[in-house]
């Protein structure tokens, strides 16, 4: 089987298939073997591992994932792209293509399925579009994944990782971190892709916590109050909340120093530890009425 992660045969490819790549799948193919291998020794494989691989456009990276692991399941958006991969990846058995839109998709189904025996691995060269809403979403799931790296936009992995205090940190800081320990492990160029991304990235791992950092008494209800915690985040976190959850204001005033929290503080001084305690009592104090309301 041809080797897919070169330029001249990315080309070969795009040429004979006539690919029109387009934007808005986030179609940029990764073409330097060294980095692929980079990502590869950083993803820790085993032959007992099944891996889910969202984006996988030629199938560059799944043909080097394939006989690493005993099963991969890809998701691809594109329909023109299915009879590719079924053609530069007919030598791989223990491969699943899925055409569909991955936040479409059940992924309650597709992780539970690959994660029999042990929990899953989750492996893309994610579009830069989709990466913060489809980590929240695969985190909801959590209890079928082992860990997940992705390639993503290098401005998206600074978020991701962020801690209290910097204008980078933010509800999706707060979340991972809540759920999963999470690292950038290197930056990558965008020259070794074919198109060049306009943009830098990096690539990430997030490793899901044996349980949450903290219990909460409604998960829900906690993203909710970290979401609104943001929303408007050159407020302070009073009147951030006040506009985003529609609370009584005096409640939640003493529902903030209750926390130990002044009620002037601004979102991102927050720790995720904080940002449950105050859910927490911000549940038990505006009553059932209130809650199904926000």
């Amino acid at each position: 089987m041809d080797k897919l992660v070169s330029p001249r045969k990315t080309a070969e490819v795009i040429k004979k298939y006539n690919i029109k790549l387009t934007k808005k799948y986030g179609q940029n193919f990764l073409v330097d073997e060294n980095i692929l291998l980079k990502i590869l020794s950083f993803c820790d494989l085993s032959q007992n591992d099944s891996v889910l691989e969202v984006g996988p456009g030629i199938g560059t990276l799944t043909q080097y994932l394939c006989p690493r692991v005993k099963k991969v399941t890809a998701v691809e958006i594109d329909r023109r792209l299915i009879e590719v991969l079924e053609d530069t990846l007919k030598q791989c058995h223990n491969l699943e293509v899925v055409q569909g839109d991955i936040m479409k998709e059940d992924l309650a189904n597709i992780l539970s399925s690959l994660a029999v025996d042990k929990k899953c691995k989750i492996i893309s060269n994610l579009p830069y579009n989709i990466t913060t809403p489809l980590i929240m979403n695969l985190l909801k799931h959590r209890e079928f994944i082992q860990h997940m790296i992705f390639m993503v936009q290098k401005e998206a992995a600074h978020r991701i990782t962020a801690q209290p205090g910097g204008k980078e940190y933010g509800a999706v800081s707060v979340l991972v971190h809540y759920y999963a320990h999470s690292e950038i492990a290197f930056n990558i160029s965008p020259r070794v892709f074919i198109p060049q991304p306009e943009v830098e990235s990096s690539l990430i791992k997030i490793t899901m916590r044996e349980k949450p950092l903290q219990e909460v008494r409604n998960e829900e209800f906690f993203t909710k109050v970290v979401r609104g915690s943001f929303q408007h985040r050159r407020k302070s976190l009073l009147n951030s909340l006040k506009m985003s959850l529609n609370i009584d204001k005096g409640s939640l005033d003493a529902a903030i120093r209750e926390a130990g929290i002044e009620p002037s503080s601004r979102a991102e001084s927050l720790s995720p530890g904080q940002f449950a305690n105050l859910a927490n009592i911000l549940y038990n104090s505006i009553g059932e009425y209130t809650r199904t309301k926000i």
